[in-house]
């Protein structure tokens, strides 16, 4: 099984890098950006994934255009100096919808983006689960997001297994009214998430 390495200080990855050497199989390094350069070309030399943020030097995206802006370029950068699209998982950056309202278009819209550009390839995803941040019914929510990110062309995620199953989200009832209270927030039809807290506190999401 391959390892995650999940490190912001260099020297962690490379131990991790070198513990991983002997098994032979390829780890995933989480993750790589541009302030960090080094961990690119030694990621590179130890045959290692990684995941890529669609964040720029200063910050967080705003938009979707800041998305895409932000993964062009450090895809590119990926691609230049010797990564091909398989070994790259990108993280599209996922906020919460309790942040804005339109958190979820944002993130929706760049993955269409950026699916479009690049190809069936490249891996997309990463933190889906953030999007649910200080919610109630947190795994409705994040049913809800990954069943509209599969649409838009995820198809990676960091995951907690216990409490989401793949095969709940293929099979899932869209016509679901409870379904729907989220879908509806997560589309930014839902302002301020005012319809689908009150029906959390009516009793209605249970």
């Amino acid at each position: 099984v391959p390892i995650s390495i999940d490190s912001s200080n260099s020297d962690i990855i490379e131990s991790g890098f070198k513990s991983c050497k002997s098994s032979g199989i390829s780890p995933l390094i989480n993750s790589v950006a541009f302030e960090r350069p080094e961990v690119f070309e030694m990621a590179l030399s130890y045959g290692a994934n990684i995941i890529a943020m669609a964040t720029s030097e200063t910050g967080m995206p705003e938009d979707e255009n800041d998305r895409m802006v932000n993964a062009k370029k450090i895809l590119d950068k990926s691609i230049e100096i010797g990564f091909s699209l398989d070994e790259i998982y990108l993280d599209a950056i996922v906020f919460p919808i309790s942040v804005n309202s339109q958190c979820g278009n944002h993130y929706f819209d760049a993955v269409k983006g950026i699916r479009k550009e690049y190809g069936s390839q490249l891996h997309i995803g990463m933190g889906l689960s953030n999007v649910s941040f200080g919610m109630p019914m947190r795994k409705l929510i994040n049913q809800a997001f990954i069943y509209l990110g599969l649409e838009s062309g995820i198809d990676a995620g960091l995951l907690d297994p216990t409490q989401i199953k793949l095969e709940e989200i293929y099979e899932i009832d869209v016509t679901s009214e409870k379904l729907g209270l989220a879908i509806d927030m997560l589309t930014g039809k839902d302002e301020f998430c005012i319809k689908y807290l009150q029906a959390y506190r009516s009793g209605k999401l249970k």
